[in-house]
């Protein structure tokens, strides 16, 4: 299997999408050089992977703690368009069939609805493969077994957790039970003795009929405090009915008695004192009209005759200016006229008509002139007559019923109030009334409770019922179902004999091959530096134990950190050796607290052939550029991760922190 590229988007530390390319490009140098500081998305790297395989079963999330609804979540780039999916892109090349296919894995999730949840979408070739993307979490134990992973993916922590012998025991013994499929045999184990005690209770259950005979009593106990909760419920009702009969009278009573205003006295008053502010109001209003143009009402008959005495004089100016003019018009008119030859009479008709006229305009000018107003007073007169007044007393008339109004509205509202009886007079009665709803209110609770209580061991009994009908039932297919759990246990203890043997043949036939890895491995790394000449598993616990050149056992304690660590990356070497699986290898941080001595070791003797495709996630201080000298000569690619504090997010870039860029 070789990993070729890998696709982020808002993934993690990555925000927008960021390609990958991993391929060896067929050459012979198996390691891509991955570097960055600490937080810029190294190890984001390493659980992308994890996730992108196996979703919700991946051996970090299944120990970890939390919903994988909410892991999902926290590994969305906080700064991500919420219209963006997050997504994971791994593709890879395997073996199938002798035939080399290219699979590509992709798993996306958002946040744009409530519920997170992931699509898993699988390509053969480039070709969606709706069967494989369904059935994935199956199908990828033929490339990478979950329960593997961790010999293959794995980080400075868990060096250093298998370098130290007391936490190293269980770990060892782990990984050797799932690389020889203990485990899962000692599953089944754990199945059958569940299953077997479960057997066992359906034999030795001879209290059924007990049971059987409980229920019934107390499904009977039920029925009678279920009836003797309905005589009650039927007592109160008629209790019940009988207080509203009387709640109805006295409420008549006190509406005849005039119970309602007294309720209503507060309300009745605020109006009053309401009604009584308005009045204030409109009569302050009227009083401030007043003392505009309104008194002038009073003499609005003289005003008319000021105007009219203006318009007279007004016409005996016009006729006093133009009355010379017009006999002068006058006389040549008829000496035009003459001239023309008209006959006389016509003539004389019509210069009578004149003289009329000119009398007429001569009686005008006899006219009193004593006001003598200009056209500014004479065109405010008209306003005033004619518009002033009349607007005001169309809103004096207004303001006016609208304090009758008030007042007859207020007046009612007296009468009303004079008409309240006094409370005393009312008091037997709203006593009464008081008592009756406060008996009505106590036995209404009554009533709930005893129909909560009918309800509840209605349920009871329901559940009684049905316990009692699987009893029935259970006592019915004893017989049958004891006669089959009999053989069950029978061939449990054989299948667990055979079981217990099955794994001691295949610690047996494996042990010594386990050995061999593990021991090559530490050899190798060491050579003859150390003293470990030779180990031994022991095939009930797996502890292992180290032996030097004459077969003395050693204290792990006795090795130096350094050594601890170097054993501990041969067992992870030898037991995915001893795996079989051509798979790579990704290891986050991990040169950890080694010293320069033993960096080299792992440098020259453990990347460059810990798999055909090795990843590395070092920051610049483990691969510093002494070591990266060393293992340059066995690096493909190399990568940077790279955190931007501005954006809050990491980028890739090609090349290592003191490498050129990748050809």
């Amino acid at each position: 299997m070789l990993i070729q590229k890998i696709e982020l988007q808002n993934f993690g530390a990555f925000l927008g999408k960021h390609e990958i390319d991993l391929s060896l490009n067929g050459g012979k140098k198996p390691v891509i050089l991955f570097g960055g500081l600490n937080g810029s998305g190294k190890t984001t790297f390493l659980e992308s992977m994890n996730v992108a395989l196996y979703g919700k079963n991946a051996p970090r999330i299944r120990g970890g703690n939390g919903s994988y609804e909410r892991y999902l979540k926290g590994l969305i780039h906080r700064n991500a368009n919420p219209e963006e999916d997050t997504f994971i892109n791994l593709q890879f090349r395997t073996q199938e069939d002798g035939k080399e296919k290219e699979i590509s894995v992709q798993r996306s999730w958002s946040a744009k609805n409530k519920n997170i949840q992931d699509k898993l979408s699988v390509f053969v070739d480039g070709e969606f493969e709706s069967n494989i993307s369904e059935n994935w979490s199956t199908l990828v134990e033929r490339y990478i077994p979950a329960r593997l992973s961790n010999l293959f993916f794995f980080d400075g922590e868990r060096i250093e957790n298998l370098a130290d012998p007391d936490k190293s025991r269980e770990m060892v013994k782990t990984a050797i039970y799932s690389l020889l499929g203990i485990d899962l045999i000692e599953q089944l184990k754990a199945d059958l003795t569940f299953l077997d005690r479960s057997k066992k209770k359906l034999v030795q259950d001879k209290e059924t009929i007990i049971i059987i005979e409980r229920l019934e009593k107390e499904i009977e106990e039920s029925n009678q405090i279920i009836q003797k909760k309905k005589q009650e419920k039927a007592s109160l009702q008629n209790d019940f009915e009988q207080t509203i009969k009387r709640i109805n009278t006295l409420e008549e009573e006190y509406i005849r008695a005039g119970g309602e205003m007294l309720d209503s006295r507060k309300d009745l008053e605020e109006e009053e004192k309401s009604l009584e502010k308005k009045l204030e109001e409109k009569s302050e209003d009227l009083i401030n009209f007043s003392s505009g143009p309104l008194p002038l009402l009073m003499v609005e008959p003289l005003i008319k005759n000021i105007f009219q005495q203006d318009q007279l004089e007004e016409n005996a100016s016009n006729s006093k200016i133009f009355f010379n003019f017009i006999k002068e018009r006058d006389r040549k008119l008829l000496s035009f006229l003459e001239g023309k030859k008209i006959d006389l009479e016509s003539l004389k008709e019509f210069e009578d008509f004149l003289n009329q006229d000119n009398e007429s305009m001569e009686e005008n000018q006899k006219i009193e002139i004593y006001l003598s107003m200009d056209s500014s007073t004479r065109n405010s007169t008209h306003k005033l007559l004619y518009g002033v007044l009349e607007s005001e007393l169309s809103y004096g008339q207004k303001l006016h019923k609208e304090y009758i109004e008030l007042s007859m509205d207020k007046d009612l509202i007296s009468e009303k109030i004079a008409s309240i009886p006094e409370k005393a007079a009312l008091q037997n009665i709203t006593e009464g009334r008081e008592k009756a709803f406060a008996e009505k209110q106590e036995i209404e609770e009554k009533m709930v409770f005893i129909e909560e209580e009918i309800k509840k061991n209605v349920a009871v009994r329901e559940l009684k019922g049905l316990e009692l009908e699987k009893h029935l039932k259970i006592s019915k297919e004893m017989e049958l179902e004891n006669q089959d759990s009999i053989r069950f246990l029978d061939h449990s203890g054989r299948v667990q004999k055979t079981m217990n043997k099955f794994r001691a043949r295949i610690l047996e036939r494996n042990i010594e091959k386990l050995e061999n890895f593990i021991l090559e491995g530490y050899l190798a790394l060491l050579r003859k530096d150390g003293m470990i000449q030779n180990l031994k598993i022991d095939t009930d616990n797996c502890e292992l134990t180290f032996l030097d050149k004459k077969g003395h056992e050693i204290d792990p304690q006795r090795l130096s950190a350094g050594e601890r660590q170097l054993l501990a990356v041969s067992v992870l070497w030898g037991l995915a050796k001893a795996s079989g699986r051509p798979m790579p290898v990704v290891i986050d941080t991990p040169l950890g607290r080694l010293d320069s001595h033993h960096r080299s070791h792992l440098i020259d003797r453990y990347f460059p052939f810990a798999s055909h495709q090795v990843f590395l996630l070092s920051t610049d201080e483990e691969i510093d550029l002494k070591n990266y000298g060393r293992l340059k000569q066995w690096v493909a690619k190399s990568y940077q991760f790279e955190f931007n504090d501005n954006t809050g997010s990491s980028s890739v870039r090609a090349g290592y922190f003191f490498g050129e860029k990748n050809d």
